[in-house]
């Protein structure tokens, strides 16, 4: 679930045609990814940070209360998946491996996504 922070624009606004630009900066969580046990390995997914900047066109209407937009963007999403066999018994922690755990098989993830986003300004 992405959640972000929104920048956009209008190059022109007082034309009924213009170009904009936008940003969006954010973090996409894994909150509703539950920790999974099977045997006695844990599987789990975490998020990341995500970055999606964008260039449209803006339509103004006759009265002007009312814009429509096209927009062709590009989103890169950050996100890590982890697979660990937790300590049990008298195990002696290893360095460099989160606590708790004997091994951990740690996968980075980035996700890239190409967008065509249609919508209205009111």
């Amino acid at each position: 679930m992405p959640m972000g922070f929104g920048w956009r624009n209008i190059l022109f606004p007082e034309k009924k045609y213009s170009f904009y630009t936008s940003l969006d900066l954010g973090y996409g969580s894994a909150w509703f990814q539950k920790k999974e046990r099977d045997n006695n390995v844990e599987t789990w997914d975490e998020g990341g940070w995500m970055i999606s900047p964008a260039i449209g066109l803006r339509k103004s209407s006759k009265k002007g209360n009312l814009a429509f937009t096209w927009t062709l963007g590009f989103k890169k999403q950050f996100a890590d998946s982890f697979v660990g066999l937790p300590i049990t018994g008298t195990v002696i922690p290893v360095e460099g491996i989160r606590p708790g755990y004997q091994s951990l098989f740690e996968e980075n993830i980035i996700f890239n996504s190409l967008f065509i986003r249609w919508g209205i300004i009111f």
